[in-house]
C-alpha cells in the first residue's frame, strides 16, 4: 500500500514538473504559437459567456423568477453588462485572430488583449452574483464564468496568479461593500475551485511546452534533411539539386555567374591519390565560402572539380574583384595544398530558366578562353573586354576529363 501511495505521488509530481523542460515562454516562436492558439480559445471563452449572459437575461424576464438576494445592482442590467463587455472583447480578438499572421507584434499584441479579457472578466464574475435569486446557489454563476475564463484558455502562470488576485480581490471588496456574510464552505469551495484551475492551467502548460518541444526538435530535424539534401557532402557547397530548386527564386534579378575549374586536377589525382584531389577540393570550396559569404551569393558544386558561383551583385567589377580575392585565396600555400584554378563569368538579368541556363553557358565559354590562356586566368563579361565569349562549338572541343572531372566522385 505504500509502495503504491509512493507511485502515486511519483506520477503526479513528474505531471506537474518542468525540469525536463528547456525551453522557455520568452522564446519567440513558443509565444506565437502559445497567442495564437490562446486568441481563439478566448473567441470561444467570450462567446460561452455571452450564451450564459443571454440566458441569464432572458430568465429575468421569466414569470417563475423569484427575488434576488443583492438589489443593490439590478440583475438585468448586471446581465446586459456582462454580454456587452464580452461581445466586444469576442469581436477584438476575433480581428486579432484574423490578423495575426500579418502583423510583426502580433503576439505582443494578442498578450495585451488577452490579459485585459481574462482580467476584466474575473470582474464580470463578480458582478454575476447581483443575478442571484433567492434560495438559489448564490456563487454558481461566479464559478461558471471563473471556470470558464481559467479552463478554456491557457494562461502563463503570471498571468493566472494575476486573475486569482483580481478575482479575490474584487470578490472582498463587492461582498464588503454590500455587507454579505459568505459562509464558511463557501469560501472553502471558491478556494479550492481556485487550487484545482491553477493546477489544471499549469498541466495544460506543460503539456503545451512539451508539445512545442517536440515540435521545434522535429522542424530542426526536418530543416537538417532538407540542408543535408541541398549540400555536397565533400565540399560542403551548394549541390545540383539545390541549383535546380533555386532556379526560379533567380528570375528577374540581375546576376553575375561564375564558373570555376581547377587547373590540372586529373594530375593531382593521377598522381597523388584521390585523397589529395578531396583536399584541394576542400581547400578551394573553403576559399570560395570565406570569400563569396554574402546573403545575395550562392555557391555550388556543379560537377567534378567544376564549382559554380550565382550572386545577385549588381555591379560586375565588384564581382570581378571578389573573384580576384578568391583566386588569390586559393593559390595561398595551406597544409601542403597549393591550387590554381581557372575562371569564366557573365551577367546579365534572366527573364526564365533558360535565358539563365544561357547564362552559365557564356560563363562556361569564358572559362574556356581563360583555361586556353593558361593557368590562373580569369576571363568574362567586363565593360573593358572587346571580344565576346568564345563559340559553344570550341567550348565542345574541350577534354571531356577536363571539364566533368569525377574521380572524388567514384568509390575510392
Amino acid at each position: 500500500m505504500r509502495n503504491r501511495i509512493k507511485r502515486i505521488v511519483r506520477s503526479f509530481y513528474k505531471a506537474y514538473d518542468r525540469t525536463d523542460l528547456d525551453i522557455k515562454m520568452r522564446d519567440p516562436r513558443l509565444r506565437i504559437d502559445f497567442y495564437y492558439q490562446n486568441l481563439s480559445l478566448s473567441v470561444i471563452a467570450a462567446f460561452l459567456i455571452c450564451l450564459l449572459a443571454v440566458i441569464g437575461l432572458i430568465g429575468t424576464f421569466s414569470p417563475f423568477s423569484s427575488g434576488y438576494i443583492l438589489p443593490q445592482i439590478n440583475a438585468t442590467n448586471a446581465y446586459i453588462v456582462i454580454l456587452a463587455v464580452n461581445l466586444a472583447f469576442m469581436v477584438r480578438l476575433g480581428a486579432e485572430l484574423d490578423h495575426f499572421h500579418e502583423r510583426k507584434d502580433a503576439a505582443k499584441r494578442a498578450v495585451r488583449v488577452f490579459n485585459w479579457f481574462t482580467g476584466i472578466d474575473m470582474i464580470m464574475a463578480i458582478i454575476s452574483i447581483f443575478s442571484t435569486q433567492a434560495d438559489s446557489s448564490f456563487f454558481f454563476e461566479y464559478i461558471l464564468i471563473t471556470s470558464i475564463i481559467f479552463l478554456v484558455p491557457n494562461a502563463e502562470v503570471r498571468t493566472q496568479v494575476r486573475n486569482t488576485v483580481i478575482n479575490i480581490a474584487a470578490m472582498a471588496l463587492v461582498l464588503a461593500a454590500v455587507r454579505h456574510t459568505v459562509a464558511w464552505q463557501d469560501a472553502v469551495d471558491i478556494a479550492i475551485l481556485h487550487l484545482l484551475c491553477g493546477l489544471v492551467n499549469w498541466f495544460r502548460l506543460l503539456n503545451f511546452l512539451r508539445a512545442e518541444k517536440a515540435k521545434f526538435a522535429l522542424e530542426k530535424k526536418t530543416d537538417e534533411f532538407y540542408q543535408d539534401s541541398r549540400t555536397d557532402g565533400l565540399t560542403g557547397l551548394l549541390n545540383r539539386t539545390a541549383l535546380r530548386s533555386d532556379f526560379p527564386d533567380f528570375i528577374g534579378q540581375k546576376l553575375c555567374v561564375a564558373l570555376v575549374d581547377l587547373d590540372h586536377f586529373k594530375q593531382y589525382n593521377d598522381t597523388y591519390g584521390h585523397a589529395y584531389g578531396d583536399k584541394v577540393l576542400i581547400k578551394t570550396s573553403g576559399s570560395m565560402k570565406r570569400v563569396f559569404k554574402g546573403e545575395a551569393d550562392h555557391c555550388y558544386r556543379y560537377g567534378g572539380d567544376e564549382l559554380l558561383i550565382i550572386s545577385a551583385e549588381p555591379e560586375v567589377n565588384r564581382f570581378a574583384q571578389k573573384l580576384n580575392v578568391f583566386k588569390a585565396d586559393c593559390t595561398e600555400e595551406r597544409g601542403g595544398v597549393r591550387v590554381t584554378c581557372s575562371i569564366g563569368y557573365a551577367a546579365g538579368t534572366p527573364h526564365s530558366e533558360a535565358e539563365l541556363r544561357a547564362f552559365i553557358q557564356t560563363a562556361d565559354n569564358y572559362l574556356y578562353r581563360a583555361k586556353s590562356e593558361g593557368t590562373g586566368a580569369i576571363e568574362g563579361d567586363r565593360p573593358e573586354s572587346r571580344q565576346g565569349p568564345v563559340s559553344s562549338a570550341h567550348r565542345a572541343k574541350r577534354n571531356s576529363s577536363d571539364l566533368h572531372q569525377t574521380e572524388n566522385e567514384r568509390s575510392k
